[in-house]
């Protein structure tokens, strides 16, 4: 929490790229990668990359009731 600019600085793309290539070989995990900007960055790309966002499309009212909208 104390790292400016965590989620707005962007990683290196080619350092990102080969962390999430041996991620997905299960060859490491995000919790031996050093970076703080590289983990956040393999994290917003694995979301952006998902088919369904967090908030499930099937669950879309159900969350808009529970925000009272």
């Amino acid at each position: 929490m104390g790292i400016e600019g965590l989620f707005r600085v962007s990683p290196q793309m080619s350092e990102m790229k080969g962390i999430m290539e041996a991620i997905e070989r299960g060859l490491i995990s995000l919790g031996t990668v050093e970076s703080p900007h590289v983990v956040s960055g393999v994290i917003k790309q694995f979301l952006r990359d998902s088919p369904e966002p967090l908030l499930t499309f099937d669950l879309f009212d159900k969350w808009l009731n529970a925000v009272g909208k």
